[in-house]
């Protein structure tokens, strides 16, 4: 793993590790028994799971997330309800919340709605993202602005 951004006074207390190789190495395996580690689940309030659709559709994933959070389906209408729902989850507490399968680096701007919504987590969340492509590592990297990365 290499740092890609150094966090600085300016920058969101959310963390981005990204897992790249080719398929069948074992990367949602891996990520899958460091989601499931019950010793994490005293760290973060919420441990959010979301395979990733091609093409990228960041409002599905708001969507999923929240739903996988409150373990429940949703009736939200509109992207502004989302990431109001969005927000107030990621800013009640620590988050653990793994994006799987990540292939559409085609998007910068869809992928930069989603995690716009997330610099609201608090001091210690975690996003884990797991892909095939390198390029979807440094264009999330790129998207998260400030955000720290690790890949």
């Amino acid at each position: 793993m290499k740092p890609v951004a150094e966090e600085d006074e300016r920058s969101t207390c959310v963390s981005l590790f990204s897992i790249a190789g080719h398929g069948g190495v074992g990367k949602t395996t891996l990520t899958q028994l460091v989601f499931d580690d019950e010793s994490l689940d005293k760290c973060f309030k919420s441990k959010i799971w979301v395979c990733i659709s091609f093409p990228f559709n960041a409002k599905k994933v708001m969507k999923d997330m929240i739903e996988y959070a409150a373990g429940s389906k949703l009736e939200v209408g509109g992207l502004g309800a989302l990431l109001e729902a969005l927000k107030k989850l990621v800013s009640s507490g620590k988050f653990l919340l793994v994006l799987d399968d990540a292939w559409d680096d085609d998007d910068l701007f869809a992928w930069g709605k989603l995690f716009a919504s997330l610099r609201s987590g608090q001091r210690a969340s975690k996003i884990l993202l797991t892909t095939r492509k390198e390029s979807v590592a440094d264009m999330t990297s790129s998207a998260l602005g400030g955000l720290i990365s690790i890949q």
